[in-house]
């Protein structure tokens, strides 16, 4: 497995060895990596600011996640989005 972090926005995540790394090249969000696998497989990660003092007034995390994978959902060409899994940390009075 490879690991796939950003020191300055707090995440990391592991991924084969064959799969590629790829910047997308208009950026929509602060920060956000995407790994392929042949055959249209991809995971990614996207950093975006929010105005609410807390991500828990949003919702649980799974809900979050729920409605991030529906908006995903729906983009043109997307053929199929699924949550693969949720963490919460809480770090200096944040949760993330």
């Amino acid at each position: 497995l490879t690991t796939t972090q950003s020191a300055k926005f707090g995440y990391k995540f592991e991924h084969p060895d064959t799969w590629k790394v790829n910047q997308k090249p208009v950026k929509t969000h602060m920060d956000e990596v995407l790994v392929k696998k042949g055959g249209g497989t991809e995971v990614g990660v996207a950093v975006d600011p929010v105005t609410i003092d807390s991500i828990a007034k949003f919702g649980t995390s799974r809900e979050v996640a729920g409605r991030v994978i529906g908006v995903e959902r729906k983009k043109d060409g997307v053929t199929g989005a699924r949550l693969v899994g949720v963490s919460e940390d809480e770090r200096g009075g944040g949760l993330y």
